[in-house]
């Protein structure tokens, strides 16, 4: 077993020190850091001091990459996909800071150098959004959910010096289960309903539902959507006369019908829905 996989099996154990004093070690000794692939003993050690002190692992990863300090010709060293792996990395840590424009540098040229992953277009679609680029934002937010889903359809390897893969847990807290998908989703119809575009909405939807094809809160959201959708394509007079057409109906049938149903929603959704 080499000595960066006994690190991995002792911090997942719990033995957190041992397992860093046995990576600090090796790097210690140049000769043997390279012999064992020095980027992925570098990796490792950023990782876990990203779960300690993750403005530091950031400050210290944005050093690197500017080519400041001690570890100068180690970035020189490195192909363009280790250095798009950096990029990456300090482009996350820079966003769990708020630090959008330096996350938005670092993720673009990640990209550029040909790094394409999951959290890597979900960051930077999210970016987009927030600066009411809705049509962008949602490109590569659908962009994200596909590399996701191919990833775990084994059709692309995707994982490999992944944040979070040498620990088991991602740093920043950050995944792509529904739960984040969900606040990603809310972030985006809010701006869509903004702009009055909530159809652009409606395909992040169904690439998600694809994704998660179990989750009835995603179905109940897309009902929701095409509701607001046909709504917002009514002309007033047409809104005023389904309405009355609807409690009609519902005065007829009110004897012989049940209390109607109510589509629960997810927090957030239901009040935007409202609005």
């Amino acid at each position: 077993m080499s000595p960066l996989e006994a690190a991995k099996v002792l911090y997942r154990a719990g033995s957190v020190k041992e397992a860093r004093g046995l990576l600090e070690n090796v790097w210690s000794d140049v000769a043997l850091r390279s012999a064992l692939n020095e980027f992925d003993i570098f990796c490792a050690l950023i990782e876990m001091w990203g779960h300690e002190n993750r403005a530091g692992a950031g400050v210290f990863l944005d050093s690197v990459i500017s080519g400041e300090g001690d570890l100068q010709h180690f970035w020189e060293r490195r192909n363009m996909a280790e250095q798009s792996t950096l990029l990456e990395w300090h482009g996350q840590f820079a966003f769990a800071a708020g630090e959008n424009c330096a996350a938005f540098e670092s993720l673009t040229r990640a990209a550029s150098l040909g790094r394409d992953t999951p959290q890597l277009w979900r960051i930077v679609g999210i970016i987009h959004v927030r600066n009411q680029e809705l049509e962008l934002g949602l490109r590569y937010l659908r962009r994200g959910l596909e590399i996701h889903r191919q990833t775990e359809l084994a059709i692309l390897s995707g994982r490999e010096n992944a944040l979070g893969s040498f620990t088991g847990v991602h740093p920043l807290g950050f995944d792509l289960r529904p739960e984040e998908l969900l606040t990603v989703l809310l972030e985006a119809t809010r701006v869509a309903k903004g702009q009055k575009n909530l159809k652009a909405v409606r395909e992040l939807v169904i690439e998600m539902i694809h994704q998660e094809p179990g989750d009835e809160r995603l179905m109940k959201i897309r009902l929701l959507l095409e509701r607001a959708i046909v709504q917002d394509a009514l002309t007033p007079l047409e809104r005023v006369a389904i309405r009355g057409s609807h409690e009609r109906q519902a005065r007829l049938e009110a004897p012989q019908s049940t209390a109607p149903q109510r589509i629960e929603s997810p927090r957030g959704f239901s009040a935007l829905f409202r609005q």
